[in-house]
């Protein structure tokens, strides 16, 4: 969808892009047998959340995962209007084309630990 969202201009492309990021944070996580929990925010569930254990520093992936954080933004940012009713505008195309690729690395990546 991010993808997508790019080439069509539609706004929420970002949104999908953060999403992409945070479910693959995710899925790592359980692959690595932690529980996962209610956050969006990438880094706070790369280094945990209360009871849930942090993914270990060592962890393959953990420095690629870790870049994704600059994702997070995109979770609100660009798909509510400011207080003054204007919407911030998102990324431009080619930034989220990068992201997209480099999220679909780390799949593949993940995939193969699994």
């Amino acid at each position: 969808m991010a993808e997508f969202g790019a080439r069509t201009g539609n706004r929420h492309a970002a949104f999908h892009l953060q999403q992409a990021a945070e479910k693959l944070v995710r899925a790592v996580r359980l692959t690595t047998g932690l529980d996962s929990t209610k956050q969006h925010d990438i880094q706070r569930l790369l280094e945990g959340d209360g009871a849930f254990a942090r993914l270990p520093i060592d962890h393959p992936l953990y420095s690629e995962l870790e870049s994704f954080d600059v994702l997070t933004q995109y979770a609100t940012t660009y798909r509510y209007p400011t207080p003054t009713g204007k919407r911030k505008p998102g990324p431009d195309a080619a930034e989220i084309e990068a992201f997209v690729v480099r999220i679909r690395s780390v799949i593949v990546r993940a995939r193969a630990l699994a």
